[in-house]
């Protein structure tokens, strides 16, 4: 059982990395190989039972004897060579891992052909459907609300098998959306596209996972549904206040009209827990729990689900023994419908949450466990896991794609493989259960970038009891009470309990942040081999106080930084690293799309901490537009920087960074960082600083005597302003384009100067830009210049390779794209 389920879990994982067609092919061979081999055993038992019979038969003639001598010497050979030993993989395992196969490409096939073709261009379209996620609003650039919401369509014919779900923004929206709303709406729709820096988060296969097949942003909405009333459409600024009549109101759909600053504690905790509302809070409150790593509990996850369908069957049992007794029915027929009532509680409570896939996976799992602990058979936690696992897979292959997939499964088996068997007193299960999740999913947090420090360790050790224990049943107490005497109290403990999260979270907040540095694969593997040796039975406690133990001192572990320059692949936007062993600087932050999403959060602070960065020498902002400048405070917020240069003032630097920012057009002397790293800035004259652009701090850095010069947003005035006043001192080997490719930038005169082997471009793909410029890719190559572009190749990395060859050291440049490495099958080129 186990050998079969685990070649499913296998299967479904390999067959959606592998193209249908070959798959098919390989199946096939499987499929054939597996009805060989029930040929040959059928053969082998034929020839068995005839030689039964032939030794119960008389004896024959001499001659005849010995040529049944033979002919049983060959069946003995025939056994022997064959079926002798008994195969591990059965004609089973062997059917379930070709079909496994199938199913796990066929799904992936068929996701993308929902998908919308690829294109540079947007598409413009009508389409209609109605909403089915929570309507979510946000501040954008230039503080523009937001709301994105995912919209379900009706039939259409804009791909193979047509667009699913689209995930939509609507910018400056004037009317008020809730989710159940269907409308006709005029769209600008592109294909999901996956920003390709090495990181574990793959976009498109996130979407893919939730069947969204495009995203894009509104043009036009006219409401078709006849329920779509005057109070859906009426303005955003005259939203109802928040007034003593409603104050009482716990019902969560009535709160989507209330921004979270407006809402009573009670109403954020029944919205966001109950119904799963993602606004249920304020964003202080998600930069609190996110910096705390206790982001989890505020969303409906598995531990929620879980939870609440374990604490509904403990209730129901007594009253349903009392009730079903009368009817006579067994103790294991009345333990079955406990748990079958509490598993379609559980269906209620995911359906209620937005039936998520994470939710659907956690119900799965619960629901297994349920069944196995009511019907009182001998049946073994592990295989419960195992068939969850399978099931989740069969459902959606893809699910592995997922963090949420690992985290769960993760922790789930870390319980049962160290729990298994063993008591505890009323204090352990307060920290117990929380340390071995965390021992187990250090690994896990590593891969997937997630950050851990103490203050996540005891933030979680000490929100999960208060949430699972507390937090949850006052919520739902609340909730199902609500304008009852039971009500009221419950409420005004729920207030009390709200102040104390909040107050922890706030003081961890304050403490000194310890962060663990990032490991390798082979850290993580050596981790995950200490925890098999307490699976294999190993003594817990040594296993236990080995790997804290580990934990804690990989605190104060010091990594040497990987050397290398890397442009990532930072859609419209640019950003620039360049390390030593030993320090670091960074060009540009890219962009910030709105308040709760920045390049600067989702993929600069994840590259710099596998690059082993912990702190920043040199910061270089070329100046304020959002695409180089965005979300850098969030940055200073978690790495020191050093020097800070600025081509222009920021508003959005704190008051103590603002002060000591340098304005780079004041600096011009070549600085040495290191032995091997330094930079000089080209300042601009004041006199040519008429706009943003040609305000840019424009800065060569020098790395291993390679140089590379980044000009920001420079225009071919300012240029030409460089060129009269540096001439042959802007040579260098790499030169960054000037404003991703625009044809202001970038001119033949100023190629001439720089005399680059390579010209890197940072853009987005198909950005309603145009860039970069055909005429300047043609005025680039024209030279014999190396192009390479982020939309296209996605982060290009220069590494160094050192060699020794006994009298000199000899060192090679490398250069390398993320997109030139194998891809999946869902992932665009």
């Amino acid at each position: 059982m186990y050998l079969t389920l685990f070649c499913v879990v296998c299967a479904l994982i390999l067959g959606t990395l592998m193209p249908l067609r070959l798959l098919v092919v390989f199946t096939g061979l499987i499929l054939l190989a597996s009805i060989v081999f029930i040929t040959i055993r059928l053969v082998y038992r034929y020839l068995k039972n005839d030689s039964k019979k032939t030794n119960g038969a008389k004896k024959k003639t001499a001659a005849g004897s010995l040529r049944e001598g033979s002919q049983e010497g060959w069946r003995v050979r025939l056994s022997t060579s064959l079926l002798g030993w008994r195969f591990s993989i059965s004609f089973a395992s062997l059917f379930c891992f070709g079909a496994a196969l199938l199913w796990g490409s066929y799904f992936t096939w068929s996701n993308v052909n929902h998908r919308l073709p690829l294109a540079t261009e947007a598409v413009i379209a009508e389409i209609s459907g109605c909403i089915v996620s929570s309507v979510d609003t946000s501040v954008g650039n230039y503080n523009t609300q937001v709301s994105r919401f995912d919209l379900r369509l009706s039939d259409n014919t804009l791909s193979p098998k047509g667009l699913r779900y689209v995930r939509l923004s609507w910018y400056r929206p004037d009317q008020l959306l809730q989710k159940g709303d269907c409308a006709e709406f005029t769209v600008s729709l592109r294909a999901p596209r996956n920003l390709a820096n090495g990181l574990s988060f793959d976009y498109e296969a996130f979407l893919m996972n939730k069947s969204i097949d495009a995203s894009g942003y509104i043009r036009k909405i006219n409401p078709v549904e006849t329920d779509f009333t005057e109070t859906k459409v009426k303005k955003l600024t005259q939203q109802a206040p928040n007034t003593e009549s409603n104050k009482n109101n716990n019902l969560a759909p009535s709160t989507h009209t209330l921004s979270p600053e407006k809402r009573t504690p009670n109403q954020r905790w029944i919205s966001g827990l109950v119904f799963g509302d993602k606004q249920a809070f304020s964003p202080d409150q998600w930069s609190q729990v996110r910096q705390t790593g206790t982001l989890h509990l505020l969303v409906v996850s598995g531990l929620h689900i879980a939870l609440v369908m374990f604490a509904c069957n403990a209730l129901i049992r007594w009253p349903a023994r009392l009730v079903f007794s009368l009817f006579r029915y067994s103790e294991y027929r009345i333990e079955i419908v406990v748990a079958l009532l509490s598993i379609v509680i559980g269906a209620g409570y995911v359906v209620l949450a937005g039936s998520g896939v994470s939710l659907i996976r956690a119900w799965i799992m619960a629901s297994l466990l349920l069944l196995w602990w009511s019907s009182g058979r001998s049946v073994k936690p592990m295989l419960i896991w195992w068939l969850a696992l399978s099931a989740v897979l069969v459902l959606n292959p893809l699910a592995w794609t997922q963090s949420g997939f690992w985290y769960s499964f993760g922790a789930v088996a870390a319980l049962l493989v160290f729990h298994q068997g063993k008591k505890y007193g009323w204090i352990e299960p307060w920290f117990v259960p929380q340390l071995v999740i965390l021992l187990a999913l250090t690994p896990v947090m590593m891969q997937w970038d997630q950050t851990v420090t103490l203050n996540q360790i005891a933030a979680n050790m000490l929100a999960i009891p208060i949430l699972s224990f507390v937090l949850l049943p006052l919520t739902f107490g609340t909730f199902l009470f609500a304008d009852t005497a039971l009500g009221g109290l419950l409420t005004k403990g729920l207030l009390q309990v709200d102040t104390l999260f909040w107050w922890l979270q706030a003081h961890l907040l304050s403490l000194p942040q310890i962060y663990i540095p990032y490991w390798d694969i082979a850290t993580s593997l050596l981790w995950l081999a200490v925890l098999a040796l307490g699976i294999l039975g190993a003594s817990l406690r040594w296993v236990v106080l080995i790997l804290f133990s580990t934990l804690i001192l990989s605190f104060f572990m010091v990594f040497p930084r990987t050397e290398g320059v890397w442009l990532l692949d930072a859609g419209q936007g640019q950003s620039l690293v360049v390390s030593d062993s030993e320090h670091t600087i960074v060009i540009d932050t890219g962009a910030a799309f709105s308040d709760k999403f920045s390049i600067a959060q989702a993929i600069l602070l994840p590259m710099l901490r596998r690059f082993h960065v912990t702190d920043l020498d040199v910061l270089i902002v070329s100046h304020e537009d959002n695409d180089h400048a965005g979300d850098v405070s969030t940055l200073l917020a978690q790495l020191l920087a050093r020097q800070l240069y600025i081509g222009q003032n920021l508003d959005e630097l704190s008051q103590p960074d603002a002060q000591r920012a340098i304005n780079c057009h004041t600096v011009e002397s070549k600085i040495l960082v290191s032995d091997v790293l330094s930079y000089r800035f080209f300042p601009v004259p004041e006199t040519a600083r008429k706009n943003d652009n040609d305000s840019s701090c424009v800065v060569q850095i020098s790395w291993y005597q390679y140089k590379i010069l980044i000009p920001g947003d420079l225009s071919t005035q300012g240029e030409a302003t460089l060129i009269r006043n540096y001439g042959n001192a802007l040579a260098s080997d790499l030169l960054i384009a000037g404003h991703h490719g625009s044809k202001t930038s970038t001119s033949l005169e100023w190629l001439n100067a720089v005399q680059p082997e390579e010209v890197w471009i940072s853009a987005g793909f198909g950005n309603r830009y145009g860039h970069p410029h055909d005429e300047v890719v043609k005025r680039i190559t024209s030279l014999g210049i190396k192009v390479r572009n982020t939309a296209n190749d996605g982060r290009i990395s220069l590494g160094i390779s050192k060699q020794d060859k006994g009298s000199h050291v000899v060192q090679e440049i490398n250069i390398e794209t993320e997109r030139s490495s194998w891809q999946p099958p869902w992932r665009w080129p």
